[in-house]
């Protein structure tokens, strides 16, 4: 019986528990202590009180607190439908877990807070963002006040000649999509002799699709283009990656409440 237990416990049942939203986080490979299986093990057939105990000792979530979370999921997928309607904090648990995932998602970019106007920059991976090359890549901005910003796009250009670029040309795999810039919509600095161009706008709904274009093309070159001089670059596989994890973050936060938002960046500070 007690082999039984344990067995069931590191299933972490994938039950779907569709009435209340919640999903065990096995299919995250979220690890199980032994402090949590014996918990888990203590208890033949979870019973309202016991899941409510689970949940209770969530607490303040943040990226080590996958397996609590599951552990309680778990147990509350194992309850009858009736035990279920019971379980005084679901609620706890629902957005713990959405809180969870959603700091998961944040984890792989680059987050820059600025306490003094409440706002949080979310662009790609930190890698990315402090590399001098030529790129073009998503980010958004969630204030404190206003909420979360339209998705952004950033073409930016780095190198030792000026190209004063008017145009963006983005070629994937024999596809193109070009974006025209007006004279006072590049940005442009130097330093340590380079320079740097940059613009950045709202992405309308038919340049998110050029972005998952992007990710899933096999080839892509950015060509940015003046008057008199071009500059091409390739895009390769960490670039793709971070766009999808940007844009997978940005779904997140825009399906999230501002709670479950605000939660999840501060569990990743």
């Amino acid at each position: 019986m007690k082999y039984m237990k344990r067995a069931a416990c590191l299933a972490l049942s994938a039950a779907l528990v569709a009435s209340a939203g919640i999903v065990p986080l096995a299919q995250a490979a979220v690890p199980v202590s032994a402090s949590v299986l014996e918990e888990c093990n203590s208890v033949e057939t979870p019973t309202v009180e016991s899941v409510t105990a689970l949940i209770a000792q969530i607490g303040d979530v943040t990226l080590k607190s996958g397996e609590k979370i599951n552990a309680a999921a778990t147990a509350y997928a194992q309850l009858d439908e009736e035990s279920r309607a019971l379980v005084p904090n679901v609620a706890v648990l629902i957005e713990a877990q959405q809180v969870f995932e959603l700091e998961q998602a944040l984890d792989q970019l680059y987050i820059k807070r600025d306490d003094v106007e409440g706002k949080t920059v979310i662009a790609p991976n930190k890698d990315l963002v402090n590399i001098r090359s030529a790129t073009v890549l998503p980010c958004f901005i969630y204030s404190d006040n206003v909420g979360l910003s339209p998705l952004h796009i950033v073409a930016e250009y780095w190198g030792k000649r000026w190209v004063f670029f008017k145009q963006v040309i983005i070629s994937m795999d024999g596809e193109s999509y070009t974006k025209s810039f007006g004279n006072n919509e590049v940005l442009r600095d130097n330093a340590d002799g380079y320079v740097w161009e940059w613009a950045e706008f709202n992405a309308s709904a038919e340049e998110i699709e050029v972005l998952r274009k992007m990710a899933a093309a096999e080839k892509i070159t950015i060509r940015f283009k003046g008057k008199e001089r071009v500059y091409d670059i390739q895009m390769f596989k960490k670039g793709k990656q971070s766009i999808l994890d940007t844009l997978h973050a940005y779904e997140l936060m825009q399906n999230a409440s501002d709670t479950v938002r605000a939660k999840a960046l501060a569990g990743i500070r």
